[in-house]
């Protein structure tokens, strides 16, 4: 009985917190030509702060980025926006993965669909993309290791 009251009660934590990550973060994808290929810019807070980021950067086919970052709240108080400029059409991968405690749980939002994995498994997402500008967010759902908590952004293009 406890076992199913959890998951009942954990499915319900992870719909109000994509319900509260849309709200937040909005759904967008623009689109916005780029002549660059592969890795053009990352672009953090312009104040050095570390959770809550924006970062930006360029892909083509071949190209590839990896970031990390840290977050000191559950989402939606504290999440990252990744916007991925696609400057021909090419399969985009997307991993994420929390770094150093297992039992953390992180989520990729797309569009409208959310992701998330448990430490030490990994968020992975692959979708052949059209040129244009397209954003993705970041943040954990739970985190019983305590914050700041670190994780990795890596995207390749193929």
């Amino acid at each position: 009985m406890k076992k199913k009251k959890m998951k009942s009660t954990k499915a319900m934590v992870l719909s109000i917190c994509a319900v509260l990550l849309v709200a937040m973060a909005g759904a967008g994808m623009a689109v916005a030509a780029d002549e660059n290929a592969g890795v053009v810019s990352d672009t953090g807070n312009s104040d050095g702060s570390v959770g809550g980021s924006t970062y930006s950067f360029s892909m083509g086919p071949g190209g590839s980025y990896s970031k990390e970052s840290t977050l000191h709240a559950d989402a939606p108080a504290d999440y990252d926006t990744w916007k991925m400029t696609v400057k021909e059409t090419c399969t985009v991968t997307v991993v994420v993965k929390d770094l150093y405690i297992t039992g953390d749980t992180i989520a990729l939002k797309a569009g409208k669909k959310i992701y998330d994995a448990t430490s030490p498994d990994a968020i992975k997402v692959s979708k052949t993309l059209a040129p244009g500008t397209y954003t993705f967010y970041t943040g954990y759902l739970d985190c019983p290791g305590g914050y700041g908590a670190g994780y990795g952004v890596t995207v390749t293009a193929s």
